[in-house]
C-alpha cells in the first residue's frame, strides 16, 4: 500500500463518522486525479518506448521505474519548467539508464543516442484538465525536420563540452545561452505552429465501438480531439488574417488584392467545411453529443458558424468582382501624351472621372447592401479599405505617369521647366481633382469616413510631386552649366562677372549642384514615388537637402565677396543683376535685403553729388579741343549728371520690389524719375549753358521733395488712423489692469507707438530728414523697445505668480496679493513711458519682490 492510498485511509478513518457523504466524493475526486495523472505519466512512458527503444516493448527493459514517474510528475506540475529531455546514457559498470533533464547538458547527451523531448505550449494549465496532454508537444507532433532540431542541436553542446579545455568557461555559458535561445523560439515555432496550416484537422483514428458514449476512455479522447477542430474553425473564421499582396515589393494594395484574399478566404474555409462533413468527423460529432458533452454543443455551433461564415464570403467575393471593371478601366489609361487632330492630350485628365463614376459610387452601393465578412464595422471599415485600395490604383497610375513622362524623358533630359509643367497641370491636378471629387461624393453619403485615412496615399503622392517640383525650381536658380545637363537647355546665365576668380568659384559651385541633383534622381529613381516605404527616399531626401544647403552657403560667401569689391553705385548693381536667378533662396533673403539697403543709402549720396554740380565738377570728362570755354565745360558736366541720375533711377526702377516696398509708393518714384528725363534732356545744348545746370539742381530737389511729400502723406495717414497723437500714447501708464481679470496686469503701450518706430526707421533708410513729430520717439527707440520687452515680461510673471496662487489659502493668497501690488504700484499709476528710467527701476525692484514672494510660497505649499 503506498503513501497515497494511506493518506486515503487516514481521511476516511477520520471524517466517515461526521460526512460520510462529502469524504465520499472526495475520495472519487482523488480516484479519478490519481487516474489522469497515471495515464499522463502512461502517455509519457509510451513516447520514449517509442522514439528510445523501438525494439523493446516492456517496461522493464525501457528502464522506467517510479522515479521516472516522480520525474515526469514534477515537470507537468511546475509551471517554471517549459522543456524536458530525456536520452539514454550508460553508467560507469556498464547499465544503461535514463537521463532526464530540463535543458542540454552535454556530457549526458551523447552525440549518436536519440532524444525525445517534450516542450509545453501552455504552462498555466491545471493538471486536472481533461486533454492535459495537449498542451505539451513532443516528437510525433512535428514534422520530420523540426523534430530532429534538438538531436542537432546535442551533437553541438557534445562537441563543445569536448573541447572545454580550449574553451574558457566564459565561451562555454555563451554557447549554452544561445542554444537556450534556440529552445525559444522553437518553443513560440510551435505554438505558432498549431494553427499555420488552416486545414490540418487531426483525424479521428480510434475505431469507435458501440456503445461508444458509454466508454469515458474513448470520451475524453474525442473531446481532445474535437478541442484541437474548434481551436483551428476558430482561429480561421475569427482570428487569421488573410490579407497579402502579390505584386513587388513596392506594390500598392489594390483592388485585386482584396478579391484574391476573400476568394483565398472562402477556399480554406470551404475545405475546412467539406472535411467536417465527412463520416468519421460526423460519427465524433454524434458520439459526442448522444454522451451530453459540452465540446459537442460548442463544435456543433462553430460548424453552424463556418457555414455561414463561408456562404458569405462566397457572396462578398462575387460582389467584389464588380469592381475589377474600375480597375480595367484605370489600367487602360495611357500613362504617355497622345497628340489628336493636332491637340496635345493627356490621358490622365480623365482619372478624377473614373474614379467618382466607377470607383467611388460603386463602392459605397456594395458596402451598403453586402455583408462583407473581413471588416469589424461593415460599412464604415469597409469603405475605407475599397476607397483607399482604388485610391492606389489611381496613385500607382500617376506614379508611373510622373516617373515616364517628367522624370525619364523631361527632367533627365535637361528640361526641367517642362518637367515642373508636367507635374503641375497634369500630375498634381489630376490628384486634386480626385481629392475633390472623393469630397463632392462623399457630401451626400451617411457613412462618416476619415479623410487622412482615405486619402493618405493620395497625400503622400502629392508631397513627393512636390519635392521633385523643388528639385527642378533649385536647378532652374543654381544650375547653369550645360555639358553637365544634357543639350538644349537654357541655362542661367550672368549679366556681368567683373571678377575672374568670384565667377570660376559660382561656376563651379552651380555645376556641384547640378551633379548633385542629377545623380540623386538617378540613383533614387525607383523611390521618387514609392510611398509604400517613404524611408529610403526620405533619408536620401535629407542628404540633398543638407548638400544643397552647403552649396548655397558657398553661393553667399561668393555674393558677400563680390559686393564688398564693388567700389561704385553701377558695379553693385552688376552683382545684383547676376544674382537675381537666387533671390528665392531662403539663405539669399536676408544678406540681399541688406544690400540693396546699401545700394538704396550709396544711391541718395551719389544723386546729391550728381545733381550738385559746380564748375569744379569731379565727374568731366576730358575736355577736346573744340570744347574750351567755361560754359561749355558746365553744359558737359550737367550733361553728365543728367545721364547719371537716369542711371539710378534705373537701378531703382529694375529693383523696385527690394529698394521701395518699405511705404514708397514705386508709381511716384516712376513719375519722378519721367520728370528728371524731361528737364534734363536738353542739358546739351550749348545755348543754355548756366541754366543746365540749375534745371539739374532743381531736378534733385524735385526728388527730395517728392521723398518728401510721400512722408507727410504717411504722417497725415498715421494721424487719421489714431485718435490721439504719439505724444498721448507714451503719456500713459506703463502699466494697467486686465480687462477680463482686474487681478492680472498687461504692458499699456498702444501698438502703433512700435508701429511708428518701424515706419521711421524704413524712412531712415532713404536718408530723408525726419520732422520733429517723431524724432523724439525716434532718438529714444531702441531704449524704448528695450523698457516695452521688459515690462511686457514682468507682467506674464506676475500673471503666472497670481494664476499660481489660486489654489492656496485666502490669508496667505491676500498676505502675497499685498506684496505685488505694492511692487507694482509705481507703473500703475505714477509712471509713464516719458519716464523710461524710473520704469526700469521699478521693473528691477518688482523681480526683486517676485523672487521673494515665489521663495516664500515654496517654502509654505513647495509652490513652482
Amino acid at each position: 500500500m503506498d503513501e497515497r492510498d494511506l493518506v486515503f485511509l487516514e481521511d476516511e478513518e477520520f471524517g466517515s463518522e461526521e460526512e460520510p457523504d462529502g469524504q465520499l466524493l472526495l475520495e472519487i475526486i482523488r480516484k479519478e486525479e490519481d487516474r489522469d495523472l497515471r495515464q499522463l505519466v502512461k502517455r509519457f512512458r509510451d513516447q520514449c518506448q517509442h522514439h528510445l527503444v523501438l525494439d523493446i516493448t516492456s517496461k522493464a527493459e525501457l528502464g522506467w521505474t517510479e522515479e521516472h514517474n516522480r520525474s515526469v510528475i514534477d515537470y507537468l506540475n511546475d509551471s517554471n519548467k517549459v522543456t524536458l529531455f530525456i536520452s539514454p546514457s550508460m553508467s560507469q559498470n556498464g547499465n544503461r539508464f535514463l537521463r532526464f533533464d530540463l535543458a542540454f547538458v552535454g556530457q549526458i547527451l551523447e552525440s549518436n543516442n536519440p532524444i525525445c523531448f517534450f516542450i509545453k505550449i501552455e504552462t498555466t494549465e491545471p493538471l486536472t484538465r481533461p486533454g492535459q496532454f495537449d498542451t505539451v508537444i513532443y516528437q510525433s507532433c512535428l514534422d520530420r525536420g523540426t523534430k530532429d532540431l534538438p538531436a542537432h542541436l546535442a551533437k553541438v553542446v557534445f562537441y563543445f563540452e569536448k573541447q572545454v579545455i580550449a574553451l574558457c568557461q566564459d565561451r562555454l555559458k555563451e554557447v549554452r545561452h544561445l542554444m537556450e535561445g534556440h529552445l525559444l523560439k522553437l518553443r513560440q515555432f510551435l505554438i505558432d505552429g498549431r494553427c499555420l496550416d488552416e486545414s490540418l484537422l487531426l483525424k479521428p483514428t480510434l475505431i469507435v465501438q458501440p456503445p461508444a458514449e458509454d466508454d469515458e476512455d474513448n470520451i475524453e479522447h474525442l473531446e481532445r480531439l474535437a478541442h484541437q477542430w474548434i481551436y483551428v474553425v476558430t482561429y480561421s473564421v475569427e482570428l487569421k488574417n488573410y490579407y497579402t499582396t502579390n505584386g513587388s515589393k513596392n506594390s500598392q494594395p489594390t483592388i485585386q488584392d482584396e478579391i484574391n484574399n476573400l476568394i483565398h478566404k472562402y477556399e480554406i474555409l470551404k475545405k475546412l467545411n467539406s472535411k467536417l462533413m465527412k463520416d468519421d468527423y460526423q460519427r465524433v460529432l454524434k458520439i459526442l453529443k448522444e454522451a451530453n458533452s459540452v465540446v459537442g454543443d460548442e463544435l456543433e455551433n462553430l460548424l453552424e458558424l463556418l457555414q455561414e461564415t463561408v456562404k458569405q464570403t462566397k457572396l462578398a467575393a462575387r460582389y467584389l468582382t464588380c469592381l475589377r471593371r474600375s480597375v480595367e478601366t484605370i489600367e487602360k489609361v495611357k500613362i504617355f501624351p497622345e497628340t489628336i487632330r493636332g491637340q496635345h492630350i493627356a490621358p490622365l485628365i480623365d482619372l478624377p472621372a473614373i474614379y467618382q463614376e466607377d470607383a467611388c459610387n460603386r463602392i459605397i452601393v456594395i458596402v451598403r447592401h453586402v455583408d462583407l465578412p473581413n471588416y469589424e464595422n461593415r460599412e464604415r471599415d469597409a469603405a475605407a479599405r475599397l476607397l483607399f485600395t482604388i485610391g492606389n490604383e489611381i496613385v500607382t497610375k500617376i506614379s508611373q505617369h510622373a516617373l515616364a513622362v517628367a522624370i525619364d524623358k523631361l527632367f533627365l533630359k535637361g528640361r526641367p521647366k517642362e518637367c515642373v509643367d508636367d507635374l503641375e497641370k497634369i500630375c498634381r491636378r489630376c490628384v486634386n481633382r480626385c481629392v475633390a471629387t472623393y469630397f463632392q461624393t462623399m457630401k451626400w453619403q451617411k457613412i462618416e469616413l476619415n479623410p487622412e485615412t482615405v486619402l493618405a496615399n493620395f497625400r503622400a503622392l502629392d508631397l513627393r510631386i512636390g519635392h521633385v517640383i523643388d528639385i527642378c525650381e533649385s536647378l532652374e536658380q543654381l544650375g547653369r552649366q550645360a555639358k553637365l545637363y544634357g543639350e538644349g537647355i537654357t541655362t542661367v546665365t550672368f549679366c556681368s562677372e567683373r571678377e575672374r576668380d568670384i565667377g570660376q568659384s559660382l561656376t563651379k559651385a552651380q555645376d556641384n549642384f547640378v551633379e548633385l541633383a542629377i545623380n540623386f534622381i538617378t540613383h533614387n529613381r525607383a523611390n521618387i514615388f514609392d510611398i509604400l516605404k517613404p524611408e529610403e527616399w526620405y533619408k536620401a531626401y535629407n542628404h540633398y537637402q543638407n548638400e544643397t544647403r552647403a552649396l548655397e552657403i558657398h553661393l553667399v560667401h561668393d555674393f558677400e565677396d563680390a559686393i564688398h569689391r564693388c567700389s561704385t553705385l553701377w558695379n553693385i548693381f552688376e552683382v545684383l543683376m547676376s544674382f537675381k536667378h537666387l533671390y528665392r533662396r531662403p539663405l539669399f533673403t536676408a544678406v540681399i535685403n541688406s544690400t540693396t539697403n546699401q545700394l538704396l543709402k550709396k544711391a541718395s549720396r551719389e544723386a546729391k553729388v550728381a545733381c550738385g554740380i559746380n564748375s569744379g565738377d569731379p565727374w568731366s570728362t576730358p575736355i577736346s579741343a573744340t570744347l574750351t570755354t567755361h560754359s561749355t565745360r558746365m553744359a558737359a558736366s550737367a550733361q553728365r549728371a543728367r545721364g547719371y541720375l537716369d542711371k539710378i533711377a534705373k537701378v531703382i526702377t529694375n529693383n523696385n520690389k527690394l529698394l521701395w516696398r518699405h511705404n514708397l509708393d514705386i508709381l511716384t518714384l516712376l513719375q519722378c524719375r519721367r520728370k528728371l528725363v524731361h528737364m534734363t534732356s536738353w542739358a546739351g545744348s550749348p545755348s543754355y549753358r548756366e541754366k543746365a545746370l540749375l534745371r539739374c539742381q532743381q531736378a534733385h530737389r524735385l526728388l527730395g521733395e517728392a521723398i518728401k511729400k510721400e512722408f507727410a502723406d504717411w504722417i497725415d495717414k498715421l494721424h487719421l488712423e489714431i485718435a490721439f497723437n504719439t505724444n498721448t500714447a507714451l503719456h500713459k501708464m506703463a502699466v494697467r489692469r486686465h480687462f477680463k481679470r482686474p487681478d492680472f496686469i498687461q504692458c499699456n503701450l498702444d501698438g502703433i507707438v512700435l508701429q511708428v518706430i518701424q515706419a521711421t526707421e524704413s524712412w531712415d533708410r532713404l536718408l530723408i530728414e525726419l520732422p520733429g513729430q517723431v524724432s523724439s520717439l525716434w532718438n529714444e527707440r531702441n531704449e524704448l523697445r528695450n523698457v516695452h520687452g521688459s515690462v511686457s515680461a514682468m507682467c506674464h510673471y506676475y500673471n503666472y505668480i497670481v494664476q499660481q496662487m489660486d489654489e492656496i489659502d485666502a490669508d496667505a493668497r491676500r498676505e502675497a496679493l499685498v506684496k505685488l501690488e505694492k511692487a507694482v504700484q509705481p507703473c500703475l499709476n505714477a509712471h509713464t513711458w516719458k519716464q523710461l528710467i524710473l520704469v526700469k527701476r521699478v521693473v528691477t525692484s518688482c523681480y526683486f519682490v517676485f523672487e521673494e514672494v515665489v521663495q516664500d510660497l515654496s517654502t509654505r505649499y513647495a509652490l513652482d
